[in-house]
């Protein structure tokens, strides 16, 4: 599956961030919280899931691709 553009938000274990890449997403479009990240940025919070959600939808376009998961 090829993307226009996109943005991808996971949260729970990191081994999605290669399951996101087979969907054409790249690297830096990418935004994995889990619970055993060692960056408190990147932990799952109330605070984080929403600032990656405005993030997720910022600058969105007709057609792109945008992919929320949280298990």
């Amino acid at each position: 599956m090829s993307t226009s553009s996109g943005h991808h938000i996971y949260c729970g274990s990191a081994h999605m961030t290669h399951f996101a890449g087979n969907w054409g997403f790249k690297q830096e479009d990418i935004v994995v919280l889990t619970d055993d990240s060692r960056d408190s940025k990147r932990l799952p919070t109330k605070a984080n899931i929403m600032g990656a959600m405005k993030w997720l939808v910022k600058g969105a376009k007709a057609h792109d691709s945008l992919f929320f998961h949280c298990e």
